[in-house]
């Protein structure tokens, strides 16, 4: 990301801000702030990077659209090393006592393992002592004998499994609820850390990437300090508890298996670093693949626009591509790990039976004794194949944790969450003085934006700013804001530096309408009410909102909604008008009451009569206010009391609007630029359908998607119907099939896994070899065999190295491909579907872009960690009792009998956890939506002062999945304890059984131990699956989700078009007619409300023709249909005679250019948004758009040129500034039908001057359909309809609608800018 790049002012996207004095809720919100103890702050104190020379950015651009997006290269700074002790940083007192129970009890469980070995000892020693007293002929004796002792030791079996099942459920418990409270403490500190910065570390991060790292990178922080820490220390303690015992029991010999120890430690280490290092860089290419998401997550209606979706597409899986090269080399290495691991371990049971029979030969030791070492050295070394998945989730979580912690980490240099430092804004008059200040935005820091300015607005006065786009009178206000400090110079308040108020007091004492007012997907009335000075103390009461609603003239409009005022507004407002939101954003303002009103380009996207209607209430909210106003119509703000006149940065008029005139300076040659055409009293064409009806259709509509909320619709019923399912194994099924050609790995891995599993219980043969050989009296027989034994270790080792680095590189290869397509084809999936989608509440960009992060993760880590071990422990048991079977039905039956009881065991855990990772997934996806949001429109957030509030709702809305997480916990441990516990009860009840048996002489005593130890080795590998099983639940509902989001078909879909039945009746060569027909039209979310009642519209070949109207009235959708955004209910649009469902898409989509009342810019340079509308134009296209649009000279002006990175949404270049790349990247194409949506509403005069006259000299030779509230933009047009409540009431040119004397006259007489 280019930090150096020259600057063009950065727009203040804020709205107001609250004040509150109340001490209670102050000392909450300072309480969630310093929670745990930590100061937890800001970021990026200056952001400067080295630019890097042209060579080497034209070196690494690759060409075609993927250089679109290449940012220039970094140095990349060296990232700190994370201990592992680290990640416990968020651990409070009761978590870390918690956490050493956790650890003791681990050990327990762990060390249960070799002390069980004792006991077997023990008991094989009762049975060899039986079986002699039965070669003695002492039966009875050996009967009693036997009875007592087996009674004993199924005791001791017993108490074990009694003492374990406290001790797992304890620890189970302790782990996860510990890990799930860490990462709850994590993402709100991370959340409160990311509200806490400067507007100007927001200019230099991706706000996609922050929402991503959010949601993944924690997931994998928890997974790494939950029971997979525990699983590590349990494994652990076995295998050292294996060793301990071996030194007790023979020393010599454990003492020469130590010598392997070093090479086993060093390579763990190796491997722990090496998957440390490459998590870290797989996780930072998914966070740049999920920034890309965000960003045209949240953009779709220009992403469908320009017939971008394949494109964004090729973008996102060039993200994705650095993942998955990363992803197979971390796979490589821990397969290779892993391998040499287990390779050393059987090495080391080489040399230890090598030397225990070189200890027997030398008497040195006996038999029984050297079995009993290895036994334990073999029961501890095993214990580690366990640890496999343990090691990885350990590793990733250090991997992922240096960005996450960065940012907690970071200090705020103008913290508004900040409640203590600096003085109160309360009691101030409104003076505002600017004191010889100079300012450069610290992105771009070679561009004076303010020069030396100097101005003084005294206490209730009315102040307006004009000037051309980007001459510094937004920038103005943010410094009144403190959005940023000048660099020279000062701000005043009341005779004050503003840096010595406290920011948030400040930030309440003002209120802010933005040219482009960012709604939150909230209702109407709850958008409102955060614009309250004291929100949290005094919320204001439904009363006051519709006061204020009045005030803004969109009360009446509000209660022609179904929900009235708890009407929801979509993402960013999407579901309203442009002028609509602005009018609710007034409201906002208007509510606080505030000292300071700032209102930049506040009425900009209104029509005539609503912006007189507001304006007269902002006229009369204006009385003993100081008011700043910024305008380009200047008939809003020619009553105010000092007007100063902007260029370049500095103050080059001012005055009252007459004298200013009078001066014929430049702001007389931009009030002579705005004058309307007089007409001589020509004949007026007759009207045309004049239906006068109630408001009550004046529905949401216009703009970018209008209608409000999802009410009680089919879509909420389906999704209620499937939020009640939850996975099922054959969801993941179907996600392996769809996959197969990434999957089909698997299925050798499997086998291999398989085979690998029963070469555990296999063992149990070599065991009862071995017993023979050590106990031969021969010793150079004894010698003969116990070599071939150790050789045949040896070769096991080599075996084990291939089989088990195959099977988890061949699982973990696939499943890197499966999840990269997984995350692919979920993108594809999101992008292709219509409007109407995206119109929904569950499917906000930040939601979208969470599911993208966890869903293909969980399939993920089931396919590479969990399927090996469960296929795996599928071997040891299928060998374990078919080796069982054969040496004694009887007692494999027995056992087998109560495998149904640790079964369901499991069943239910499974049954439990399924049920609270679906309640978890659904709330943390509206969580991780919220979050995406606040922190997307974060100069909105700030400037309404909201940062603590939206801390506090973050902060609540996170209580109920916690809670229902940690009692899923209470629930699922008892289940676990039991699955842990129950393995001794089985061996309890087979040593009984088999005593009853052989007593019985149904078996011997050989055919007995044989039976127990493969079952005693099956049941070890199963004891491993614990770890497997727990990524079931969250695998399977993201599999269910997965197969849902794939049977998801849009109604309107660029992708599945009927291109070959559609080329006889298309035109060979577009002309640009377009026509709509008796349309009516209701959005799919609000269908009882009309948002076109039989429209006729008709736009010839070549003609220009406008859409006039008041807001909401229906202008913006017509748009919408011609590009089929979405579908008529009646009638039909056509564009040259060919209905526009009739053409393909993509065709469909080539030929119409729009520009929007709210052009998005995408967070790369200012060329390669141009080229967006056309990605294969030459540099000199892009300069020749630019001219037209005239922004050629600004960027020109610039150190990087056309290269200068924009930010996201345009955040780096001021409102007219995008408005002019949006018209360049419109013209660009070409096109034969230009739609231009109050495409100069964010201009000033002398711009919309050069690019109306751009347009209308490109409007030659190609249909132009034109919505404008600014009527000098329109007077040329060739025909204008006038819009009212869904209807056309007027129709003819500019002259014979002013003969009419109607609604158009009399908006024409609004706009006049004659002198009082």
């Amino acid at each position: 990301m280019s930090i150096n790049e020259k600057g063009v002012p950065s727009r203040a996207e804020t709205v107001q801000g609250s004040t509150a004095d109340s001490k209670d809720m102050d000392d909450q919100i300072q309480h969630i702030l310093n929670s745990e103890g930590k100061e937890l702050g800001g970021m990026l104190v200056g952001a400067h990077e080295k630019k890097e020379s042209k060579e080497e950015e034209e070196e690494e651009k690759p060409k075609g659209f993927k250089g679109f997006f290449k940012k220039p290269k970094k140095v990349k700074e060296q990232k700190p090393q994370i201990g592992y002790f680290q990640l416990f940083r968020f651990a409070t007192t009761l978590d870390k006592m918690m956490i050493l129970f956790g650890v003791v009890g681990s050990a327990g469980t762990g060390v249960s393992m070799p002390l069980m070995t004792v006991f077997f000892s023990d008991i094989m020693g009762s049975f060899i002592s039986y079986n002699s007293l039965v070669i003695e002929g002492s039966k009875a004796e050996a009967d009693d004998l036997l009875n007592s002792e087996v009674k004993k030791t199924v005791k001791i079996f017993g108490i074990l499994a009694a003492a374990l099942y406290v001790v797992s459920y304890a620890t189970y418990l302790c782990w996860n609820a510990t890990a799930a409270k860490q990462a709850k403490r994590m993402r709100e500190a991370y959340y409160r850390a990311i509200m806490s910065q400067e507007i100007e570390w927001f200019d230099s991060v991706n706000t996609g990437d922050l929402t991503t790292r959010m949601s993944s990178d924690i997931s994998l922080i928890q997974e790494g300090i939950n029971e997979k820490s525990g699983f590590i220390i349990q494994y652990l303690t076995t295998f050292f508890g294996g060793f301990v015992l071996a030194f007790i029991r023979g020393w010599k010999m454990a003492l020469v298996v130590l010598a392997v120890m070093p090479l086993l430690i060093v390579s763990a280490g190796l491997m722990g670093a090496n998957i440390g290092k490459l998590t870290n860089m797989v996780q930072e290419a998914y966070a740049e693949a999920g920034a890309v998401a965000t960003e045209v997550l949240s953009s779709m209606r220009t992403v469908m626009s320009f017939n971008a979706q394949e494109r964004e597409i090729e973008r996102y899986s060039d993200k994705l591509s650095k993942g998955h090269k990363v992803g197979m080399k971390k796979t490589m290495i821990f397969a290779l790990g892993v391998g040499v691991i287990f390779f050393f371990i059987y090495a080391l049971y080489s040399l230890g039976f090598w030397y225990g029979a070189k200890l027997i030969r030398d008497g040195e030791a006996s038999p029984s004794k050297v079995l009993n070492v290895f036994f334990a050295l073999m029961i501890g070394g095993f214990s580690l194949s366990g640890a496999a998945p343990s090691i990885s989730a350990i590793a990733s979580a250090r991997g992922a944790a240096p960005d996450v912690f960065k940012v907690i980490d970071k200090k705020s240099k103008i913290d508004a969450t900040d409640l203590v430092n600096g003085d109160s804004a309360d009691g101030i008059k409104g003076e505002i003085e600017f004191r010889n200040s100079t300012f450069k935005y610290p992105t771009r820091p070679k561009i004076k934006v303010l020069d030396n300015v100097s101005l003084k607005v005294k206490p209730g006065q009315k102040v307006a700013f004009v000037g051309e786009s980007g001459c510094g009178k937004s920038t103005t206000i943010a410094l009144i804001q403190r959005l940023y400090d000048c660099l020279e110079g000062s701000v005043l308040i009341d005779g004050k530096d503003i840096r010595e108020y406290n920011v948030r007091s400040l930030r309440q004492n003002m209120g802010l309408v933005s040219q482009e007012p960012v709604l939150f997907g909230v209702s109407i009335a709850q958008n409102i009410k955060w614009g309250a000075k004291d929100y949290e103390n005094n919320p204001p009461t439904q009363a006051d909102v519709e006061e204020a609603c009045k005030g803004a003239n969109i009360h009446d409009f509000i209660m022609t909604l179904p929900q009235k005022y708890e009407t929801l507004v979509g993402e960013r407002g999407a579901l309203l008008s442009g002028g609509q939101k602005q009018r609710i954003a007034i409201a906002r303002a208007l509510i606080r009451n505030p000292k300071i009103l700032l209102l930049d380009e506040a009425t900009s996207a209104l029509d005539t009569e609503s912006e007189r209607l507001v304006q007269d209430a902002l006229d009369k909210s204006t009385v003993n206010r100081t008011t700043i106003t910024i305008a380009h119509r200047l008939s809003t703000i020619k009553d105010s009391d000092m007007i100063y006149v902007f260029g370049k940065g500095k103050i080059i008029e001012g005055g009252t609007h007459a004298e200013l005139v009078e001066m014929d300076g430049a702001y007389a040659s931009l009030v002579k630029a705005q004058a309307l055409k007089k007409v001589n009293g020509d004949q007026a064409e007759k009207k045309v359908d004049t239906k006068k009806e109630k408001e009550l259709t004046r529905k949401m509509t216009d703009a970018k998607g209008k209608v409000g909320e999802v009410s009680a619709s089919s879509v909420d019923s389906e999704d209620n119907d499937e939020d009640k399912k939850i996975g099922t194994y054959g969801d993941f099924i179907w996600v392996l099939k769809k996959y197969s050609q990434q999957t089909k790995i698997f299925i050798p891995a499997a086998i291999v896994s398989f085979l690998d599993g029963g070469l555990f219980p296999s063992f149990s043969i070599v065991f009862a070899k071995m017993l023979t050989a050590f106990g031969n009296t021969d010793m150079a027989e004894q010698k003969r065999e116990t070599n071939m034994y150790s050789l045949l270790f040896l070769a096991f080792a080599v075996v084990n190295y291939i089989t088990i680095g195959t099977r988890m590189y061949l699982f973990g290869r696939g499943a890197v491909k499966m999840s990269v397509r997984l995350k692919h084809d979920m993108f594809t999936q999101f992008i292709k579907q219509d409007s109407e989608y995206f119109d929904q509440k569950v499917n906000g960009s930040g939601a979208l872009t969470s599911r993208l992060a966890s869903e293909p993760d969980d399939v993920y880590k089931l396919s590479s960690d969990g399927l090996t071990v469960l296929f795996n422990a599928a071997g040891s048991l299928t060998a374990g009792i078919i080796i069982a079977f054969v040496r004694s039905w009887m007692l494999t039956l027995v056992i087998l009998a109560v495998v149904p009881i640790i079964a369901f065991a499991q069943s239910q855990q499974h049954k439990t956890m399924m049920g609270g990772v679906k309640q978890s997934k659904s709330a943390e996806e509206m969580i991780a939506q919220e979050a995406s949001e606040s922190i997307t429109n974060i100069r909105v957030v700030t400037s309404l002062s909201r940062e603590n509030t939206f801390i506090l709702n973050y902060t609540r809305n996170t209580i109920i999945p916690h809670k229902t997480t940690i009692r899923g916990f209470y629930i699922n441990g008892l289940f676990y304890a039991f699955s842990t516990a129950s393995l001794y009860l089985v061996y309890g009840l087979a040593f009984f059984a088999g005593a009853k048996f052989v007593m019985a002489e149904h078996i011997t005593t050989e055919q007995m131990f044989n039976a127990i130890y493969a079952v005693v080795f099956a049941a070890v590998a199963l004891g491993q699956t614990s770890g497997a099983l727990g990524m079931l639940p969250k695998a399977l509902n993201s599999s269910h989700k997965l197969r849902k989001l794939f049977g998801t078909e849009p109604k309107i879909s660029i992708f599945d078009e009927l291109r070959e039945k559609s080329k006889s009746i298309l035109p060979s060569e577009l002309k640009g007619d377009v026509k709509a027909e008796n349309v009516t039209f209701s959005y799919p979310t609000r269908l009882d409300v009309r948002a076109l009642k039989r429209v006729n519209v008709n736009a010839d070949a070549g003609q220009t023709i406008a859409l006039v109207g008041s807001s909401g009235s229906g202008k913006s959708t017509i748009i919408n249909l011609i590009l089929r955004l979405y579908d008529v209910l009646e009638g039909s649009i056509s564009v040259d005679s060919v209905d526009v469902r009739d053409w393909p898409l993509d065709k469909l989509r080539d030929h119409p250019s729009l520009v929007s009342q709210e052009p998005v810019l995408f967070d790369c340079s200012a060329s390669e948004n141009i080229k967006y509308g056309k990605p294969d134009a030459t540099e000199f296209e892009v300069q020749q758009a630019a001219k037209a649009a005239n922004i050629h000279n600004l960027l020109m002006d610039l150190p990087d040129g056309y290269n200068t990175r924009v930010g996201g949404k345009g955040s780096m270049l001021s409102g007219g500034q995008k408005q002019r790349i949006a018209i360049a990247r419109a013209l660009i194409r070409n096109p034969k039908i230009l739609l231009l949506d109050e495409a100069t509403s964010a201009l000033d005069t002398e711009s919309e001057k050069v690019v109306q006259y751009a347009l209308d000299n490109a409007s030659v030779g190609r249909t132009t359909i034109s919505v404008a509230h600014r009527l000098s933009t329109v007077q040329n047009a060739d025909w204008i309809y006038v819009f009212k409540s869904g209807e056309v009431i007027e129709q003819g040119n500019h002259e014979s609608l002013i003969g009419l004397g109607g609604t158009y006259a009399s908006l024409v007489k609004q706009q006049s800018l004659a002198i009082n």
